[in-house]
């Protein structure tokens, strides 16, 4: 290797436990210092405790830029339809995919992609709100503050931690905000204000 550490990358799976991979790694890395590691963990599974482990930096993957986005679909899509489709959904590559895969493959427009996305999580937030109106108002709150921004102060905390929340909000642990999980369901939660 010529005196050059190598790097050991891991990809955490569904149900693994990062802390328990940690504590295995964590001797192989730093105590032995035969190599650097690299975990990748999707960030709704990271908690406050998991931030405060030591020897740990984090390092945030953002979604792409609109011009990025743009990019990476080779410009196949309407300009302005893309630029809708951004503005409602998001920049995320797994749903750039499935716009691309719509347009190309199933033949729909990608203004009827969008439509259908935005309706899909503006049912999904009515039933997770339906049986508890403190939930609806604690999600409306966090729609106020922008996207990418989250909530860092005055959240109903009990709320947003409710199990019916659970695939709609997320504790960023790393920034320490409240945001949503998707773009969409931000832009869901916009239209029922």
């Amino acid at each position: 290797m010529h005196g050059v550490t190598p790097l050991f990358v891991l990809r955490i799976r569904d149900g693994s436990s990062l802390l328990r991979i940690y504590n295995e790694v964590v001797a192989l890395a730093c105590d032995r210092r035969l190599c650097h590691v690299i975990i990748e963990v999707p960030i709704e599974s990271l908690t406050i405790a998991m931030t405060a482990l030591p020897r740990l930096d984090f390092h945030l993957v953002p979604n792409f830029s609109v011009s990025e986005a743009f990019r990476y679909t080779h410009h196949l899509i309407d300009p302005l339809e893309l630029t809708h489709f951004v503005e409602v959904v998001g920049t995320n590559s797994n749903d750039l995919d499935e716009l691309l895969a719509a347009v190309r493959h199933a033949h729909m427009s990608a203004t009827t992609c969008t439509n259908q996305k935005l309706v899909k999580a503006m049912r999904q937030l009515q039933a997770a709100w339906a049986k508890d109106p403190s939930l609806r108002e604690a999600v409306i709150r966090l729609a106020r503050f922008p996207f990418e921004e989250g909530q860092s102060e005055g959240y109903d905390c009990s709320s947003l931690r409710n199990e019916a929340l659970r695939d709609i909000v997320m504790c960023n642990a790393v920034a320490d905000v409240w945001m949503f999980q998707q773009k969409v369901l931000h832009t869901a939660a916009c239209c029922w204000q």
